[in-house]
């Protein structure tokens, strides 16, 4: 094998007759492009409950990827055109809070390594603080409050008590413990399409108003105010901020509920 004029020529010796069958062969020193990073969630957040999420994007067919996570190396899992990486939880905590970028390259059959492909996500993976203590309830104006605490956990840099918050919040993990016994008499249950808004109006109170539909339903619930008063079941991880982080200091059993 030797080197002339940019081409790698090959062939058998000879002992005779010297080199036989000799061709020329291509020396492939071209890096490949860099690959594609696919957007990573819908809000381009990472949380610290999104173990599992798929990394995924696009590569030159025979390539191999490598993925670089808060400076760690990660190598891709390659199918054809196509490139996966499923995060861990040691990745996730290996993230710094806030910006972060991350990086790929693909290395072709050749061995020759690409730039890098970056793309900036978020991280945010500090859930909230709320707690609940009690609520109180105003049928003339569908409007339920809840009292507690640190309600402002949930709110992200720029929002406030004008916020509407209701797509963040589990309303499966709300109850309305109709006379307080735990669902031997049914709950009144909660989704969204129940809720016109939720705001934190203040750090201790979280206004949730109610649609007229499911406030005339709820007064209508049989034995709704009776003898025996109402009582609020709150399940842990109700409170969440925008990045899916559930609360786990605001479950409350049997809050007391004021109804007017």
């Amino acid at each position: 094998v030797f080197l002339a004029n940019g081409f790698v020529f090959g062939g058998a010796l000879d002992s005779k007759n010297g080199f036989v069958a000799l061709e020329a062969l291509t020396l492939d020193t071209q890096a490949p492009s860099p690959p594609i990073i696919n957007p990573v969630t819908a809000d381009n957040t990472i949380n610290a409950a999104e173990v599992g999420t798929q990394i995924t994007g696009q590569n030159e067919t025979g390539a191999t990827v490598a993925l670089t996570i808060a400076g760690i190396v990660r190598a891709a899992t390659v199918i054809g055109s196509n490139w996966s990486y499923t995060l861990t939880a040691a990745d996730i905590t290996a993230m710094n809070e806030g910006a972060e970028t991350l990086s790929a390259t693909q290395t072709d059959p050749a061995l020759n390594v690409s730039l890098a492909a970056t793309r900036e996500i978020k991280v945010d993976t500090i859930a909230p603080t709320a707690a609940n203590t009690s609520g109180f309830y105003t049928s003339a104006t569908n409007t339920l409050v809840l009292t507690g605490s640190n309600y402002q956990t949930m709110w992200e840099s720029g929002e406030g008590n004008t916020t509407d918050i209701k797509a963040r919040l589990d309303w499966s993990k709300l109850f309305w413990d109709i006379n307080a016994d735990d669902a031997a008499t049914p709950n009144v249950t909660f989704n969204l399409a129940d809720i016109i808004s939720a705001k934190v109006t203040q750090a201790g109170e979280l206004t949730v108003i109610l649609t007229n539909a499911k406030g005339k339903a709820l007064e209508a619930t049989r034995y709704y105010g009776g003898t025996a008063i109402d009582t609020l079941d709150i399940l842990a991880g109700f409170d969440r901020d925008t990045a899916g982080n559930p609360a786990a200091t605001d479950a409350k059993a049997n809050a007391p509920l004021t109804i007017s």
